[in-house]
């Protein structure tokens, strides 16, 4: 996958040169968790015939800076949102930094800018996103922008599951609350804390992780059947959640550094 930076796209704009030579198929939006809903996005992206499928997200998921006051934590990494990305065909994306600079950017202009960078040919949008200055550009908007430029748009509906919206802030709900199997369902897969790019610290040969170091969701405090993948093999053991995140039956000296933690 190729990632550029709103720094790329700023350069691009200022020497008229495009990082794409292909028409580009966007999707736009967080995309904390790359849940069952976020899926249907980027299969619409990847299935558009010679276009790049490009996924325009965040280094960190906008509700966590919109409403960080009962924010409880990503459900994905940056690292994990894009490998997530990747291995369901998405071939670039852009990661902006986002900034009260750019929250004042009028959702067609920033389209625009994406269009002027990118070549967009097609946008696949949730029937509920909006994004722009005070979130003012919905699904009209982006229709009639598509239409000026002649270029295709759709807009996927939410996608439910025993009658509740599939979201991340759900989700988040679901894991803080210590429900894995549901929030397995609604992931397609088992949730995981990436701690790849944590320091792994030891008391008496036993790891453990600063709890206030990690920015993904954390479930309540307990005992939990895990899998951890480390560098060189998967084992099966139990996570201590608290002030710490401890490994009691794994030793330091033994096992290698651990990569993620799967909740089983």
């Amino acid at each position: 996958m190729t990632v550029f930076t709103w720094q790329d796209v700023l350069e691009s704009i200022k020497s008229g040169i495009p990082l794409l030579s292909k028409a580009a198929a966007v999707s736009v939006g967080s995309f904390d968790g790359i849940h069952l809903g976020h899926r249907l996005l980027l299969e619409q992206i990847s299935a558009q015939k010679g276009m790049v499928p490009l996924a325009v997200t965040f280094t960190r998921p906008l509700p966590s800076l919109k409403h960080s006051g009962d924010y409880t934590g990503d459900l994905c990494t940056l690292r994990q949102r894009l490998e997530l990305m990747e291995a369901a065909g998405v071939a670039a994306a852009l990661v902006i930094d986002f900034s009260s600079d750019f929250a004042r950017i009028e959702g067609t202009d920033f389209f625009d800018i994406l269009y002027r960078c990118f070549n967009t040919g097609f946008i696949c949008e949730g029937t509920d996103f909006h994004c722009g200055y005070r979130g003012s550009t919905g699904t009209a908007e982006i229709s009639r922008y598509a239409e000026s430029k002649g270029i295709g748009a759709c807009f996927v509906p939410e996608l439910l599951a025993d009658g509740q919206r599939v979201s991340s802030s759900f989700i988040r709900s679901l894991v803080k609350n210590a429900d894995f199997s549901t929030a397995a369902r609604l992931l397609g897969r088992r949730y995981e804390l990436d701690f790849r790019s944590l320091e792994q610290k030891s008391a008496g040969d036993i790891p453990y992780f600063e709890r206030s170091m990690v920015m993904q969701v954390i479930p309540r405090d307990g005992i939990y059947d895990i899998m951890a993948i480390t560098s060189e093999k998967e084992i099966r053991t139990h996570l201590v959640a608290g002030s710490v995140m401890k490994l009691p039956d794994l030793a330091c000296s033994a096992f290698p550094r651990i990569r993620t933690v799967r909740f089983l």
